[in-house]
């Protein structure tokens, strides 16, 4: 079993660790056309994430990263984007009985 095998299943995590009424909405996959524009949006969120969330090193080690990430969706030869399927998942935590 992958060490992150969980995040394909959030809602059975969340309710394994105790969340009550957890669920997972998948929403339809975009259209090609508007991936390119999706992957920059992403890249721009984590880089906001990444300033921050982090200090240095690592805040450098993860810009680094990204910056390097980022260029090969614009090479011609490589075009990398992100080809997922939005969702969301949401649990809600018992309420403690004192």
């Amino acid at each position: 079993m992958r060490e992150n095998s969980w995040t394909f299943d959030i809602a059975a995590h969340l309710s394994k660790h105790g969340f009550v009424q957890a669920d997972r909405e998948e929403y339809a996959r975009p259209n090609n056309h508007l991936l390119p524009g999706l992957t920059s949006l992403w890249y721009l969120t984590a880089e906001e994430v990444v300033k921050i969330g982090f200090e240095e090193p690592t805040k450098s080690m993860f810009l680094q990263a990204l910056m390097a990430a980022y260029a090969e969706t614009r090479d011609e030869e490589i075009r990398a984007m992100f080809r997922m399927c939005p969702t969301s998942a949401i649990g809600q935590k018992p309420s403690s009985s004192m």
